[in-house]
């Protein structure tokens, strides 16, 4: 009885390491349809103050065109994220607490006064 309950622990704990050390991707596609091109698109959780690296895979995103992209979680990551957005000249814009756990496609637009907004798909 000794040997079966040892047996199962040492199993239970196998599983249970495994699963807690998995590491996950968001992934989802932006759409640039805001009429510049992009340089830099950065994300970040809530709860970091660094925007660590540019997730766009090319130099620059092109007005009218799409890129899918992933970004590496873990399975303590929360669903709120802030997106750094820049052009060219560095100008740049944020939008905090954007939803990714729903999150499809992201389309970037802009309205008429020149403000990039977004939809989430």
């Amino acid at each position: 009885m000794k040997k079966i309950t040892f047996l199962f622990f040492f199993i239970s704990s196998f599983f249970a390491t495994s699963m807690f050390a998995q590491n996950y991707e968001l992934r989802f596609d932006i759409v640039n349809h805001t009429g510049l091109s992009l340089y830099g698109i950065y994300v970040t959780d809530t709860n970091t103050n660094n925007w660590g690296d540019d997730i766009i895979p090319y130099d620059r995103f092109e007005d009218n065109t799409m890129v899918n992209v992933s970004i590496p979680i873990d399975n303590q990551t929360l669903c709120a994220y802030d997106i750094r957005i820049a052009d060219d000249a560095q100008n740049s814009v944020e939008f905090t607490n954007v939803d990714f756990c729903e999150l499809q496609v992201l389309t970037l637009l802009m309205d008429e006064n020149g403000n990039l907004y977004y939809i989430v798909e």
